[in-house]
């Protein structure tokens, strides 16, 4: 090759790559502490003597940012105490928006003014609240704030939750919702008004919620909302996920609404006063690797109406006090390689069931009073291959009758450490195994056997068992159990004891 030449296509090739390397022109950046929103946002730091620099807020960089675009959010260590949510400005399938948080925390936690309260008598005062708590809201044996998240703060401390009325009266700092007459009600110490003290409660919703397509939104926190965490809306296609962790929200950590797409990946619902997850309507939505740990008035994740979800390498754990899955109306939910961890004192089973689907397939149950309990009134198909289901108080499953055996399939299981089947009453396991293959056609490849779960919840099968071979899944020998990647468990381990606070998250 001619040298000149050579060098005249190196020197463009650098160049074409140079320009693929440069940050998006488009990109809106936002920092709350040198930020303004007077800016114009196209640069990370103000010019002096110009109105160039960062917005202060991510809600108006969303409304600066162009179709394609991104919106940077510095982590400056201080919270975001906004609603953001995206309605304009979304991708294409080539180039979607992104919104990138770098791990930046935003939080529905506010000062509630002094003109919001009014004085009841003498140190108690009450405002309205009324938070996006769904199954709270609507139940009658608990009327008042669960305290779980904590979400009362006087002067930067823990107020204190109250169960009555007449509770917070007694106690200085105590806090009581009525959930009936929508107020909270605070009990100052002795001598101080309401404009002596600095009161915050959940007053922001959703932190981050897409009404728009082709969106990613990377690296970001919520706490204190006074709805969910992360949401979809208005038939919004192709919203991804990644990276976010919702702990401590009024609502639930993820929620997607309408004829929205979805996924979420390496992300985590934790502690929040409604479910992990929570896709309404006929969303569709896909988790991958993700977790749902220690989520308070709900199920660890639920689907109703029409949604479909698709859980992939997830960790469902811990939820209370009701069960770790719902299925309800006639939605359907599939898991892959899951592991379902309840708990021993938590009375309700894993899994809830109506009129919907529910498949597992490669998955651990384990830990709770039982698998679920089907009845005539619900129609619901129940699909589990190639699972680990163990360590329950009562029978795995109970079959009310006839009429929903063609609804249910079971078989390349292992079972261990639970009384066995309940079928119109009678009880089925180990040693009457063959009679109930014969009765109900199912597990005809399972077997009673103690899968040696290691730390992770992996199965080790002895060598000898027949389900090492028997496992199938499309015709191909396929694994017994979940095995989540180390990923899962890193992301667990790091999220599980977060604890927010009005600074940020410890």
């Amino acid at each position: 090759m001619n040298r000149p030449l050579f060098l005249l296509l190196v020197s463009v090739c650098v160049c074409v790559a140079a320009r693929g390397a440069e940050a998006n022109p488009n990109t809106v950046y936002v920092n709350n502490l040198v930020g303004d929103d007077s800016f114009d946002g196209l640069s990370a730091n103000p010019v002096e003597g110009t109105k160039k620099g960062p917005v202060r807020t991510i809600v108006k960089a969303f409304i600066l940012v162009k179709p394609s675009g991104k919106v940077e959010i510095a982590n400056t260590g201080c919270v975001y105490k906004e609603k953001c949510t995206m309605s304009r400005g979304g991708g294409t399938p080539e180039n979607p928006t992104v919104i990138e948080g770098n791990d930046a925390v935003i939080s529905g936690l506010g000062v509630m003014p002094p003109e919001k309260w009014n004085m009841v008598k003498e140190g108690v005062y009450e405002t309205e609240f009324y938070p996006m708590s769904n199954s709270l809201k609507g139940n009658k044996e608990y009327d008042y704030w669960i305290g779980s998240p904590q979400i009362w703060w006087i002067d930067g401390k823990e107020g204190v939750n109250c169960k009555s009325y007449g509770e917070m009266e007694a106690k200085e700092n105590g806090f009581f919702w009525d959930k009936w007459k929508k107020k909270a009600t605070v009990h100052l110490p002795a001598g101080k008004k309401i404009a002596d003290v600095t009161v915050e409660i959940p007053v922001h919703g959703t932190s981050i919620l897409i009404n728009t397509d082709y969106v990613v939104v990377k690296n970001l926190k919520s706490i204190f909302s006074w709805n969910d965490g992360f949401d979809t809306h208005n038939n919004s296609k192709n919203v991804v996920f990644k990276n976010c962790v919702a702990v401590g929200n009024c609502g639930q950590a993820f929620s997607n609404h309408d004829l929205c797409t979805s996924t979420y990946e390496n992300c985590a619902g934790i502690g929040c006063a409604s479910s992990g997850a929570c896709d309404v309507n006929s969303s569709t939505v896909l988790y991958r690797n993700c977790v749902f740990a220690n989520n308070t008035f709900e199920a660890g994740v639920y689907a109703t109406e029409y949604a479909k979800i698709t859980m992939e390498n997830c960790l469902i754990v811990g939820n209370r006090p009701f069960e770790q899955i719902w299925q309800i109306s006639n939605s359907s939910l599939s898991l892959f390689n899951c592991v379902i961890i309840g708990a021993k004192d938590n009375p309700r089973p894993i899994l809830r069931m109506e009129n919907g689907t529910v498949y597992m397939n490669q998955c651990t149950i384990l830990d709770a009073q039982c698998l679920t309990e089907l009845n005539e009134k619900n129609t619901g198909s129940l699909r589990i291959i190639n699972s680990i289901i163990g360590r329950m108080e009562k029978p795995f499953l109970k079959i009310p009758s006839e009429t929903r055996l063609p609804h249910i399939t079971l078989d390349f299981n292992a079972y261990h450490g639970t009384p066995g089947v309940d079928f119109k009453g009678k009880l089925f396991n180990a040693e009457n195994w063959l009679e109930y293959q014969k009765t109900c056609k199912l597990d005809v490849n399972s077997e009673w056997i103690e899968p040696l779960l290691t730390g992770k919840m992996n199965a080790q099968l002895p060598a000898d068992s027949p389900l090492r071979k028997k496992g199938k899944f499309y015709g191909q020998p396929t694994r017994i159990g979940a095995d989540l990647p180390a990923c899962v468990w890193e992301l667990y381990f790091n999220t599980k004891d977060l604890r927010p606070t009005p600074t940020g998250i410890e």
